[in-house]
This record gives structure tokens, C-alpha cells and sequence, in this order.
């Protein structure tokens, strides 16, 4: 797992046809924090870069890849603290302790933190289909619709 800013991993996840992660629910959040404990780099105290951040509106949050509406912020999050516009999902203990798990603070986005790209499944060679029917081909524009991929 390679260590970068924000900005860098976001590029280096595009360049590559990803999205930096998205994480849609609790349980992609756990799936996530099974994993990333065990490739934990040396020095960032467990954090590393989703694909989320306000670097557009202050305090709207997006994500670099596909919209979710699931957040996880740690209590007080996200506070801005030294214009901090990046998310970071931090697995570990929580302060005061308590269980391991992951929470989400908006971090500094020049920090050197791991991240993780993400790409939406491959399209399959079935795309679906619609049911129809033609009475007369007479002409081309009576009767049809354009269609397009789904």
C-alpha cells in the first residue's frame, strides 16, 4: 500500500481508470477496516484516504467515484481543523478506548496517507432488454424510439 496526499492518490487512482474509494454502507466500512489493519503503513497512526472531501463548498462533502449518502464521522467530525477539506477513514482503537473499528475525520490533504482506488464492475455483454413489436417498416421514423445503453 502506497503512501501519497490526497490530491496524488486521487490522480494516481484516475490515471489507472479507479475512483479513490467510496464507501456506500456499514458493512463495505467493516469489509474495509478487515483489511486495511493488516496493510497498515508505519506512521499513520491507522488513517488512509477515501474519496471524499469539500474542496469545492466548505462543508459540502462529495465523493471522488460514484455518490453515497452513508457518512461515519467520528463525534465532532468534520471540524475543518487547520482547513482540513480530505476524508480520511481511520480504523484502530478509538480514543478512550473501546473496540477496534473504523471512523472518518476530515484530515489535512497534503498528509502522506495510504489510500485505495476502487472501479465500478466491468460491464457484462448482456446489457438488458425491452420487449417490441412492428407492424409495418414502411418507414424508419414511424413507430421508433432511440435506445440507449443502460
Amino acid at each position: 500500500m502506497k503512501s501519497v496526499e490526497s490530491k496524488r492518490a486521487q490522480a494516481l487512482c484516475s490515471i489507472n481508470g479507479y475512483k479513490l474509494v467510496t464507501i456506500n454502507d456499514a458493512a463495505e466500512d467493516a469489509f474495509l477496516a478487515s483489511h486495511v489493519q493488516s496493510l497498515e503503513v508505519s506512521g499513520n497512526y491507522g488513517y488512509w484516504w477515501m474519496g471524499l472531501n469539500d474542496l469545492a463548498i466548505e462543508g459540502s462533502f462529495i465523493w471522488d467515484g460514484p455518490a453515497s449518502s452513508y457518512t461515519n464521522w467520528k463525534p465532532g467530525q468534520p471540524d475543518d481543523f487547520w482547513g482540513e477539506d480530505c476524508g480520511a477513514a481511520r480504523y484502530g482503537y478509538p480514543e478512550g478506548g473501546g473496540p477496534f473499528g473504523v471512523q472518518w475525520e476530515d484530515y489535512y490533504c497534503p498528509m502522506t496517507l495510504p489510500f485505495i482506488c476502487e472501479r465500478d464492475p466491468a460491464p457484462t455483454g448482456n446489457r438488458g432488454s425491452f420487449s417490441y413489436s412492428a407492424t409495418n417498416t414502411g418507414s424508419a421514423t414511424s413507430g421508433t424510439t432511440n435506445q440507449s445503453p443502460s
